[in-house]
């Protein structure tokens, strides 16, 4: 009896073991396929690239948007640590320049992941909450930078804001097809003008 139970227990671990590999092969593959340009890439891509079934893929996500959510919870847990991270200047006017470079970098890494996700978001409430919160996330930390009478100058916190945005990023990335560092020079002049302009 307890052999049986011993065996029947190492069977459970290993679906189980196997079941989060190919969880996260499927979270592998839709990231590996968006930031190749497909930007929605179906449940069969998926499938295909991570070398499972379709049925694999809704047996352990719901949907798409939970695919989509497990991603972007992975990398949210890359990038946090980029944004929460201690600022290494006293000066509020050296850490907004500091919070631009930190924005570059997360943009350049996600850049992919969001495009697709803007894609969706009309159809997804998940992804729209998922983007009202990282906006949120962004603003807050950006506001914190500030001192106390500017955070009350509301035009000010929201300009500077829309200058490091995501959108004005992929704009001189992908609109004007800028390099990284043409980028960061136009963001870095923007936020130089705006605090000149205080």
């Amino acid at each position: 009896m307890t052999v049986q139970i011993d065996k029947l227990s190492h069977q459970k671990d290993g679906r189980r073991r196997r079941s989060e590999r190919n969880k996260q092969s499927i979270v592998a593959a839709i990231t590996t396929l968006i930031r190749r340009g497909s930007l929605e890439p179906s449940a069969m891509d998926v499938a295909q690239e991570a070398g499972v079934g379709v049925r694999t893929v809704f047996r352990l996500f719901e949907d798409m948007d939970a695919l989509y959510g497990e991603m972007a919870r992975q990398i949210q847990a890359e990038v946090m640590p980029i944004i929460d991270a201690p600022f290494e200047n006293d000066d509020w006017r050296a850490r907004c320049f500091e919070a631009c470079e930190r924005r570059a970098e997360i943009y350049e890494a996600i850049m992919m992941v969001r495009l697709s996700a803007n894609a969706r978001r009309s159809r997804s409430a998940y992804l729209r909450a998922d983007y009202a919160m990282f906006l949120g996330r962004e603003l807050d930390r950006l506001t914190e930078i500030l001192p106390s009478h500017l955070r009350e100058n509301s035009a000010f916190v929201y300009a500077l804001d829309a200058a490091i945005s995501f959108d004005t990023w992929c704009r001189l990335r992908r609109g004007r097809d800028l390099s990284v560092a043409k980028s960061k020079e136009v963001v870095r002049l923007t936020v130089e003008k705006l605090i000149a302009g205080l």
